[in-house]
């Protein structure tokens, strides 16, 4: 069973270091359901049109990950194509991981079952 998981994002605070994140892993789905479970992301954060949309979170163990459209050429309201960010320290999976359980929990079901199964058989929440 999934649990809750507190975080916070960009939205609640501007004291969020995503300084020195690099990619963790991708994940397909809508910027609908990031938005419901992160709320609005930032535009244009990276200054080069590299990154259109980008999600800063930090969740209540201290892992920090990030949601970015790295060169994409679709609008970020049709893209399903993200990259999910983090630091090199530790286990790509936990990045990875702590984004699918909260998209999960916050937009069930998901339009993506396989992503689904992936976090009930990956998540250290799932038992």
């Amino acid at each position: 069973m999934l649990m809750s998981m507190q975080y916070r994002t960009h939205n609640d605070t501007k004291n969020i270091d995503v300084t020195g994140t690099s990619l963790r892993g991708t994940i397909d789905c809508s910027f609908d359901q990031l938005v419901k479970a992160f709320g609005m992301p930032m535009f244009d954060t990276s200054g080069d049109e590299k990154v259109k949309a980008e999600w800063h979170i930090e969740f209540d163990d201290g892992t920090i990950a990030t949601i970015y459209d790295w060169k994409s050429l679709i609008d970020p309201e049709k893209n399903t194509d993200w990259h999910i960010g983090g630091f090199a320290k530790g286990n790509p999976k936990d990045n990875v991981l702590s984004v699918l359980a909260l998209i999960a929990l916050d937009n069930m079901p998901m339009d993506n079952d396989t992503t689904l199964r992936a976090v009930l058989e990956f998540s250290p929440l799932a038992h």
